[in-house]
């Protein structure tokens, strides 16, 4: 398994993020745990931003989720996809990702049903102290002069992990606000 590193993503983030936006004490909290913690490996199952004109979104608040069965996570991925037309080169919802559920759990991160586009959430890190499995979850949001397209978005972000990992879970959520340049058109 290869961690899920966005070595671009990550350099825009470092230039274009209001450095403010980001709670000092909850920041040193986050790398207090992972500077100490033992690195857990992890791999992506599914992360998009969902679009639905309609405004029909299933999960309009933020949540963390963790599913250890594939009844649970079929459950979850049916909810999820219910009221989303289609991908435009598919004819059907997507299958459900195929999960090995003897060995792994789903963690999913949702950021809850948002009114514009220029909203991500992404796991960047998982790792292990003291019998807690901690999930480090990098939120973005535009900056009040970013251009956006005016839809409902709700950003997600899956991954599956070892179920060997402990399973008391703390989830460190981090959320930065782009700083766009003014368009002076």
């Amino acid at each position: 398994m290869k961690k899920l590193i966005v070595l671009p993503l990550m350099m825009f983030f470092v230039f274009a993020c209001d450095p403010a936006a980001i709670d000092d004490e909850e920041r040193d909290a986050t790398r207090e745990f992972f500077e100490e913690a033992e690195a857990a490996e992890f791999e992506t199952v599914f992360q998009t931003v969902d679009v639905e004109t309609s405004g029909n979104i299933s999960f309009e608040e933020s949540d963390e989720l963790i599913f250890e069965s594939e009844e649970e996570f079929r459950d979850f991925w049916v909810e999820l996809n219910e009221n989303l037309p289609p991908p435009a080169d598919e004819e059907e919802v997507p299958d459900v990702p195929e999960i090995d559920f003897e060995t792994k759990k789903v963690i999913a991160v949702i950021m809850g049903t948002q009114n514009t586009g220029g909203f991500f959430t992404t796991i960047e890190e998982v790792g292990v102290l003291e019998g807690v499995t901690g999930i480090r979850v990098l939120e973005t949001e535009p900056g009040e002069d970013c251009e956006t397209a005016q839809v409902l978005t709700m950003p997600y972000h899956m991954i599956t992990v070892s179920n060997e990992l402990p399973d008391e879970y703390e989830f460190f959520i981090e959320r930065i606000i782009l700083d766009c340049p003014e368009n002076d058109e």
